[in-house]
């Protein structure tokens, strides 16, 4: 898959070289799957925080958390609530210490967005 264009939406990264930047590299399918993700947020960690818009019980989109495994994978999680809702949850933005957690959630039956913050420690996902 390394390389290949994909019909949906999936992350991919570049390795800051010496000489510039490596080739797009394709994350594993523990992180991309079949569905689209999107508005990827990397942490200094290595961890990923995502949106997807696979198949749950939460909405049409959820937040995603990925910490780098030693092999190179991923281990992936899907937040839950209180951070995913049955509305959509979007461009997540998670401070460097992992306490704090702002996102857009759309409105669900209405058309409308608004902006969420939460601390991940006292919703139990920290």
């Amino acid at each position: 898959m390394d390389g290949e264009r994909q019909s949906h939406h999936d992350i991919w990264v570049m390795d800051k070289t010496e000489s510039g930047w490596s080739a797009p590299r394709h994350l594993p399918a523990s992180v991309n799957s079949a569905a689209d993700e999107f508005y990827p947020m990397a942490l200094q960690n290595g961890t990923l925080y995502f949106g997807s818009q696979r198949k749950d019980p939460n909405g049409p989109g959820d937040i995603y958390r990925a910490l780098p495994q030693p092999d190179g994978s991923y281990a992936v999680q899907d937040l839950g609530r209180p951070v995913n809702s049955a509305g959509g949850e979007y461009e997540a933005f998670v401070t460097e210490d992992e306490r704090m957690l702002s996102l857009a959630v759309s409105g669900g039956t209405r058309l409308a967005w608004r902006l969420r913050s939460l601390c991940l420690a006292q919703a139990g996902r920290r």
